[in-house]
């Protein structure tokens, strides 16, 4: 792969971009849908046989049946005559003429299921639990792990991201809240509001108008807004801070750490097709789709790459010193500082890094190590010794210089003086 075209802004601005990887990545993958997003799930219990046969269905609240990264609820989002679910059945049915006609429904079952799936968490329970059809899902889950079903559920994902960008990123940008926090705290801020919004789109609307409004100045404000709504929005909520944390650890990370040179070429296209990323791109995509499917590790795995990548920067440091020595033998002060500097170089990087936690990793490591402060202070004092030492050489030399330059200067005048004589 070359080199990422992708630049994140000098500035504190969040640019569109940056916004899609937000809510795909940082709400879908590490909130939502995790491993599931091309199959159908629903949140809630269901209840199976001894043969492993759904019996009952007990949904979480209002929840439906769902698909794709953010989680589409065929209950929750369905358009007038259920065209969500309706698209979903119709396409699944025009894949398995051409490609698996043993999971195709019947004609006259179309309409049923068409209302079994579009059923939201109420509709269920009333119906005591009623489970799908048996012959829904299989045909249902076999589309959606092709390519043309991959493909028909990122098309939700696309729609409903520009839904959040119209109801969220868009009103929030203008506010004085959101423009006066630092970068960070604008990527937590989107991350707890889309969530919100993508899980009740009422409640999400609700926070954005009191941060327009201005009754929310400060970041903690609108965290305790989400959790007074209690219930699943509550309880959500962190796991949304969790998701932008990942962005903020991968955005931190050193310029030369593997994983975030894949995050920069993944933020020049966040939502593109999946079934396009060939070869190493789609390695590199599921690499990071990985770190937010296990957003427990995620921010562990990505310091783990940056102290690997400054181990192998402070290895090649010392090997090109030993390289440098056998080639010539440089002043002894100059060997000594370029010593200091291959030892402490990557310390030097932890701090220039913006790496808050490996900031202050390095800054507590070397506050409680009386050692290395030990060997630092010996260093200096040794490289200070050696300063002296051969400023006083100079001086003695420079002195020798006068001299002999006095002795030629008083040359002539010594002739003259002895032809008068």
């Amino acid at each position: 792969m070359g080199r990422s075209k992708f630049k994140m802004a000098a500035n504190n601005l969040i640019s569109e971009n940056e916004f899609y990887a937000i809510a795909f990545f940082g709400i879908g993958a590490a909130t939502e849908a995790k491993t599931k997003a091309y199959r159908l799930s629903i949140a809630g219990k269901e209840i199976k046989d001894e043969s492993g046969i759904v019996t009952k269905i007990e949904p979480v609240q209002n929840s439906g049946y769902t698909i794709s990264m953010l989680q589409n609820d065929f209950g929750q989002h369905r358009l007038p005559n259920e065209e969500t679910a309706r698209y979903l059945l119709r396409a699944t049915q025009s894949w398995a003429t051409l490609h698996r006609p043993e999971l195709k429904f019947q004609e006259n079952e179309m309409e049923r299921f068409i209302k079994e799936l579009s059923r939201n968490g109420k509709e269920i329970n009333r119906e005591n639990g009623k489970p799908l059809h048996p012959k829904i899902r299989p045909a249902v889950d076999a589309f959606l792990a092709s390519d043309a079903g991959i493909a028909f559920t990122h098309s939700l994902d696309v729609k409903q991201i520009a839904n959040i960008n119209k109801n969220v990123f868009t009103p929030l940008a203008q506010t004085p809240l959101y423009q006066n926090s630092n970068r960070d705290d604008k990527i937590r801020l989107l991350a707890v509001a889309s969530k919100t919004f993508n899980q009740n789109e009422s409640a999400g609307k609700a926070v954005v108008r009191a941060i327009k409004q201005g009754r929310h100045h400060s970041l903690n404000d609108v965290y305790q807004h989400i959790d007074s709504l209690g219930g699943y929005l509550a309880r959500e909520r962190p796991r949304a801070v969790e998701g932008a944390e990942i962005i903020i650890s991968l955005n931190k990370a050193s310029p030369n750490n593997p994983l975030r040179k894949e995050w920069e070429r993944i933020l020049e296209n966040p939502l593109k097709l999946p079934t396009q990323r060939k070869g190493q791109e789609r390695k590199e995509y599921d690499e990071i789709l990985s770190l937010f499917f296990n957003s427990h590790t995620a921010i562990k795995t990505i310091q783990e790459k940056d102290k690997a990548v400054q181990s192998h920067s402070l290895n090649a440091d010392e090997q090109t010193v030993q390289t440098a020595r056998h080639r010539s033998q440089p002043h002894p002060i100059l060997a000594q500082l370029q010593e200091q500097a291959a030892r402490y170089r990557h310390a030097s990087e932890v701090m220039n890094s913006g790496n808050q936690a490996e900031i202050e990793r390095v800054i507590n490591e070397f506050a409680s190590n009386p050692a290395a402060q030990q060997r630092f202070a010996q260093a200096e004092q040794r490289v200070a010794e050696e300063y002296a030492a051969r400023e006083k050489q100079l001086a003695e030399q420079a002195e020798q210089e006068r001299q002999r330059q006095e002795t030629v200067d008083n040359e002539p005048t010594r002739h003259v003086a002895m032809i008068r004589r």
